[in-house]
């Protein structure tokens, strides 16, 4: 027997028992068909009690073999849904599917840039190179018919004027006799208060003074020549008033001298007069107006 049968029997005795110790006070509400006029005896009284109890207790077994059967149907039932359950519990082995999907290779069209090559052309620089400008500048603002000045004294030799042949000034053929109106260069050896003795000279400056200085076989340097070949002296008449613009050594510039005060200093550059003093006349009206002494290296 089952402990859980075992159970429920052993409460269905204690509660006989119990009815048993306690069924002269109870008296049943209604009488089990069939009994008759036996409830008036004792005998009877036992019967009917008894028989309640058997068949109370027949119907508490029946009832628990009944409640046994569907408990053990309900379990059967149970083990037969598990069972079915079980059935039903397919195993769905899922299958998978791999795809392999080719790789796609995506080839980017090369993107071609083209850069239009922008040619700048230039406009050719042309550079002029001007030739070396040999700046003569003359000291005087003459025309060939004068009058002759001085202007503004410059250490650059004089341009040739007109007739020169070539030389510096006014050139050196003047011919015979007293020296015309012009520029001359010459030496003056002497002075005094009223004239100078002058010796007449060529001067020849630049490309020319190579050419002359050939002729003469002399050797040429500083771009100038000077040919005195004639020793012949002229005695000048000096103008009132006559300025003479003598050489600053210091400044390599000019001193305003006046011909009465001139030299200023006669050991300066150019020792005058001597043989040596190299100067400018400037001759207008038969008279020397101006005399400029000339710079040489």
């Amino acid at each position: 027997m089952s402990p859980w049968r075992a159970s429920y029997r052993a409460s269905l005795e204690d509660r006989g028992a119990h009815h048993r110790a306690t069924g002269a006070q109870r008296r049943p509400t209604s009488r089990p068909p069939g009994i008759g006029t036996l409830l008036d005896s004792g005998r009877a009284r036992r019967l009917w009690w008894r028989r309640p109890a058997a068949a109370y207790g027949l119907g508490m077994r029946t009832r628990i073999f009944v409640l046994f059967l569907l408990m053990l149907a309900a379990c059967t039932s149970s083990g037969d849904t598990d069972d079915a359950s079980a059935a039903d519990e397919t195993t769905t082995t899922v299958a998978t599917v791999t795809t392999t999907v080719p790789a796609t290779t995506t080839t980017a069209a090369a993107i071609t840039t083209t850069t239009a090559a922008t040619t700048t052309t230039a406009a050719p620089t042309t550079t002029t190179t001007a030739a070396p400008t040999t700046t003569t500048t003359a000291a005087t603002t003459t025309t060939s018919g004068g009058p002759y000045a001085v202007g503004t004294p410059d250490v650059y030799p004089l341009a040739p004027l007109p007739g020169s042949g070539g030389a510096a000034g006014s050139g050196c053929s003047p011919g015979a006799g007293a020296l015309p109106d012009g520029v001359w260069f010459g030496y003056i050896v002497a002075k005094s208060a009223a004239d100078i003795d002058f010796d007449l000279a060529c001067f020849y400056f630049g490309d020319i003074a190579y050419v002359e200085g050939a002729l003469d076989g002399e050797e040429v340097n500083n771009d100038y020549y000077v040919r005195n070949a004639n020793p012949t002296l002229r005695t000048i008449p000096v103008a009132g008033g006559v300025t003479v613009w003598e050489i600053d050594a210091g400044s390599v510039g000019y001193l305003e001298v006046p011909f009465s005060g001139w030299p200023v200093d006669p050991t300066a550059y150019i020792a005058c007069p001597s043989d040596h003093c190299g100067v400018w006349l400037f001759v207008n009206g038969g008279a020397v107006t101006e005399i400029l002494e000339q710079y040489v290296p």
